[in-house]
């Protein structure tokens, strides 16, 4: 995740993978079992805990890396215990509250608005980074939620050097109301998916502050990020 104004990298993002002999399981596998036989639940905590533990790993190597980002699965929210998980994370990993963000799904914040918009407060009490993506039922009740970054979904980003004239008009003006939404909230907005150096020019000059996306780095073991450019 590059700050577009110093292109320098802000973050990165933890995703997990499952390598089964010579072979990568899909994510889009194994983790609807994970969620279906509440799994995802261990997992999410774990994926937690090793990815602060990576970040001080890092900062003992000499990375210079602000913070890591987290993905954190609609069940992982809705346990009464989550916060009190975070803060044994944090406590346990000893990283200042601040080098961890936290991205939260749309499905985990719709069910219960009030009791979700709590939970964030405390999160971001704890010191912790919250972002939340744009879909449609979120940007109606972004003004409720206490969050941090408010994330541009790819498929708006896309389109924002699609070969149409419309579609790209359309990317545009939709990209455009998301950070003047988001900036008029107080909040970082990041686009995720950038692909082409079109659509970053055109997250530039529309005003995003972050971005992430295969045109910077395809995903890299953690040994790897060490070799990762400071910046672009």
């Amino acid at each position: 995740q590059l700050n577009l104004d110093t292109g320098e990298i802000q973050s990165v993002e933890a995703l997990i993978r499952w390598k089964r002999g010579d072979q990568l399981v899909s994510p889009g596998v194994f983790l609807p079992v994970a969620e279906e036989s509440e799994l995802i639940v261990p997992i999410g905590t774990w994926v937690m805990l090793e990815s602060c533990r990576q970040l001080h790993r890092w900062h003992d190597a000499g990375v210079e890396l602000p913070s890591v980002s987290v993905n954190v699965s609609a069940q992982q929210f809705s346990r009464p215990d989550f916060v009190g998980t975070v803060a044994r994370v944090l406590k346990s990993s000893t990283l200042p509250p601040g080098a961890l963000e936290l991205e939260v799904t749309e499905t985990s914040l719709m069910d219960d608005v009030g009791a979700a918009a709590e939970k964030l407060s405390e999160l971001r009490h704890l010191g912790v980074r919250v972002s939340v993506g744009t879909g449609y039922s979120s940007l109606s009740y972004l003004q409720r939620l206490p969050v941090d970054v408010l994330k541009i979904d790819r498929s708006f980003v896309k389109d924002l050097d699609a070969e149409g004239e419309s579609a790209r008009s359309s990317a545009s003006a939709l990209t455009q109301a998301i950070c003047g939404l988001g900036h008029g909230l107080g909040l970082k907005v990041l686009a995720e998916g950038v692909e082409t150096e079109a659509q970053l020019d055109a997250l530039a000059a529309l005003g995003c502050d972050e971005v992430q996306g295969y045109y910077f780095s395809k995903p890299v073991p953690a040994p790897a990020v060490n070799e990762l450019p400071a910046g672009r």
